[in-house]
């Protein structure tokens, strides 16, 4: 896995433990392996859910002018 990221398994453990230190995942005893906490999946989602919400606000429907006309390019 460190290999995929590009970092190093050190790296990794440092930043699970941190992760672990901020209540958001729970380490196995060996470190190896995390689950996620009731924190971090209940931030995850209103996190998705506002950013969701924002770009659905930025959508702007537009018109074909060229088809008010009957033109199309069929």
């Amino acid at each position: 896995m460190s290999q995929y990221l590009n970092t190093t398994v050190e790296e990794l453990t440092k930043n699970a433990m941190a992760l672990a230190g901020e209540g958001v995942v729970r380490l196995a005893t060996d470190t190896e392996y995390a689950t996620p906490t009731e924190a971090l999946q209940g931030h995850s989602r209103s996190k998705y859910v506002a950013e969701l919400r924002r770009r659905w606000r930025s959508f702007k429907p537009t018109f074909n002018e060229e088809m008010r006309g009957g033109h199309t390019n069929m």
